[in-house]
C-alpha cells in the first residue's frame, strides 16, 4: 500500500503547471490517484514546490443584470423569481460539469475564462436578460464574442428534472466553440452531427446516473436507416431531427473518452467521420468495424444501460407510433421484401420473421444492390439474430456481390428472426439510398435429421464463404 498522501496538486495543463508530488514516488502516486478516481494522465515531476494560487476570476456582462451569484468558474445572472436555492444548485452543476470536462477529461477551458467568470443567464426573465427561446438552454456568444449559456427558469428549478444534463451539455459546447476545430455547424455540414452527438454523450462521464440521456436515443433506434452522420435542426415535429442527439450511442460505442477528446483537439478534416477513421486505425480498428457491431447490438440491447434504453424506446415508441421506423420491414414467408425506409451510406434496416413452427428450419435469400441510387458503390453487412425467449443468438450473414443464399436450422421454437442489414459506402451523397431485398422460406432440410448435428446452426447452401476486403465484422459463425 502507498503510505499517506501528504501532499499533491492537480492542475489543468492549460494553466502552464505540472502535477507535484511529496514523499511518494510516481508509481505509488499513480495507484494512489488511481484509488481516489483522479484522472492522472498529465505526467508527473519530482518539483514539490505547491503552485501559486491562481487570481480570483472577473465579472463582466454586457447586458448589464443585476441580479447574479457566482461560483469559482461561473456566474449565474437573473432578472427576477428565480429562487437562490436553485440558482445554487445550478451552479454546482455547472461546476461538477468543468471537473470532469477541463479537469478530469482535460478539454480545455471556454475563450476568456482564464480570466472571467463564464456567464450564464436565466433567459427571459426581465432585467436585461436573454431571451430562453422556448428551449432549455443553449449556448451562444455575447455582443464582444465571449461564451455564455442561457438557461430557462423551468431548467434553473429542475422542473423537468434536466438541470443537470443540459448543464452539461451547453458546457460542452462552449468547450467545443473554443477548440477551434475545422468542424462546421449546421444543416449541410459534415460535422454538424458531431457537435450534439458529443455533447449528449458527455453526460454519460459527467451525471452518468441520468436518465435523461436516454431520452434522445428516439433519434437513432426510430430511424436506423438514416446514415450516422445525419444531421438536421430539430424543428419540434419531426423526431428525426435529434437523430444526431441519438447518435451519443455511437459515441459511446467507440469505447474511448480518449478517443472523442482527440476527435476535437486533432481534427484535421472538416469530416468527424474521416478524422475517427484515422485516430481508430491507430488502434487496427475503423469506423465501419464499431457500426456492424453496434448495428444488431441496438436490435438486442446488448448495451451499457440496454434494458433502461429498451424501457425508454418502448415509451417513445407509444408515443409517437407513426415516426417509429426501427422495424423496417416484416417478412412473408416465399415472398422478397425490400424495407420502405431504404439505408443511407452508414445506415441500418432490420427485419422481421416469424416462424409459424410447421417446419423446423428457414431458409434466407439476401440481395443488395451494388450501387447506391447515385451509382455509389457499396458494400454490405449483415447478420442473422434469432429471437428465442427474449435471448438472442447471432450469426454472421456471408456474402458474395452483395448475395447469400444460407438456412437457418432449428428455429421453429424461435419467436422471431431478425436480419440486420448496413450499407457500407466509401462516400456519402445526401439523400442517396441503397437497396436490398430479403426473402424467407420455411423448409425441411437434412440438417438435424438421418444422424445430422442438432441445434442452431447456419450454413451457406449457394456462397460459400464471407466476401473480403476493407469490411470487418466479428469473425466465427455464432456468439
Amino acid at each position: 500500500m502507498c503510505p499517506e498522501l501528504l501532499t499533491a496538486w492537480l492542475v489543468h495543463p492549460s494553466t502552464g503547471l505540472q502535477h507535484a508530488e511529496a514523499e511518494l514516488g510516481a508509481d505509488c502516486l499513480q495507484s494512489r490517484l488511481a484509488e481516489l478516481g483522479v484522472d492522472s494522465r498529465v505526467e508527473l515531476v519530482e518539483d514539490v514546490t505547491p503552485p501559486p494560487p491562481l487570481p480570483e476570476k472577473s465579472r463582466r456582462d454586457v447586458y448589464e443584470v443585476t441580479e447574479w451569484l457566482a461560483s469559482e468558474n461561473f456566474v449565474l445572472r437573473w432578472g427576477a423569481d428565480v429562487d437562490e436555492a436553485d440558482a445554487e444548485s445550478t451552479l454546482e452543476e455547472l461546476e461538477k460539469a468543468w471537473e470532469i470536462e477541463i479537469v478530469r477529461l482535460a478539454y480545455p477551458e471556454p475563450v476568456g475564462t482564464p480570466t472571467y467568470l463564464m456567464n450564464v443567464y436565466v433567459g427571459s426573465t426581465g432585467g436585461n436578460t436573454p431571451s430562453d427561446l422556448g428551449a432549455a438552454g443553449y449556448y451562444t456568444v455575447d455582443t464582444a464574442g465571449y461564451p455564455m449559456l442561457v438557461l430557462s427558469a423551468d431548467t434553473v428549478a429542475d422542473l423537468e428534472g434536466n438541470r443537470a444534463t443540459t448543464s452539461a451539455h451547453e458546457f460542452f459546447h462552449a468547450v467545443q466553440h473554443s477548440i477551434g476545430s475545422p468542424y462546421a455547424f449546421g444543416t449541410g455540414e459534415k460535422g454538424a452531427w458531431w457537435w450534439e452527438a458529443t455533447a449528449v454523450w458527455i453526460n454519460t462521464r459527467v451525471n452518468p446516473e441520468a436518465s435523461g440521456v436516454g431520452d434522445y436515443l428516439l433519434g437513432w433506434t426510430f430511424f436506423p436507416h438514416l446514415s450516422v452522420d445525419h444531421y438536421q435542426y430539430p424543428d419540434g415535429v419531426l423526431l428525426e431531427g435529434y437523430h444526431a442527439y441519438g447518435a451519443f450511442l455511437f459515441v459511446d460505442h467507440l469505447g474511448s473518452a480518449e478517443i472523442v477528446r482527440h476527435s476535437w483537439l486533432d481534427a484535421d478534416d472538416p469530416d468527424p467521420l474521416v478524422v475517427l477513421d484515422r485516430l481508430l486505425d491507430e488502434e487496427g480498428r475503423s469506423v465501419e468495424e464499431v457500426l456492424v457491431d453496434l448495428w444488431p447490438r441496438v436490435l438486442s440491447w446488448d448495451l451499457d444501460d440496454g434494458e433502461s434504453y429498451a424501457a425508454t424506446h418502448a415509451e417513445w415508441a407509444e408515443e409517437f407510433p407513426a415516426q417509429d421506423q426501427r422495424l423496417g420491414l416484416v417478412l412473408e414467408a416465399g415472398i422478397f421484401g425490400s424495407p420502405d425506409a431504404l439505408c443511407q451510406r452508414y445506415g441500418a434496416s432490420y427485419a422481421r420473421f416469424s416462424p409459424t413452427g410447421e417446419k423446423p428450419d428457414v431458409r434466407l435469400r439476401f440481395d443488395g444492390e451494388l450501387q447506391g441510387s447515385e451509382s455509389t458503390a457499396v458494400e454490405w453487412f449483415a447478420q442473422v439474430l434469432v429471437e428465442e425467449d427474449g435471448a438472442f443468438s447471432s450469426y454472421d450473414v456471408p456474402l458474395e456481390l452483395g448475395e447469400a443464399d444460407l438456412l437457418v436450422g432449428e428455429v421453429a421454437e424461435a419467436d422471431d428472426i431478425w436480419v440486420v442489414a448496413g450499407a457500407l459506402a466509401d462516400r456519402k451523397i445526401d439523400d442517396e439510398v441503397f437497396e436490398h431485398r430479403i426473402r424467407v422460406d420455411e423448409v425441411r432440410s437434412c440438417g438435424g435429421c438421418d444422424g445430422g448435428a442438432g441445434g442452431s446452426w447456419l450454413i451457406a447452401v449457394v456462397i460459400g464463404a464471407a466476401r473480403s476486403g476493407r469490411r470487418r465484422v466479428p469473425s466465427g459463425d455464432s456468439s
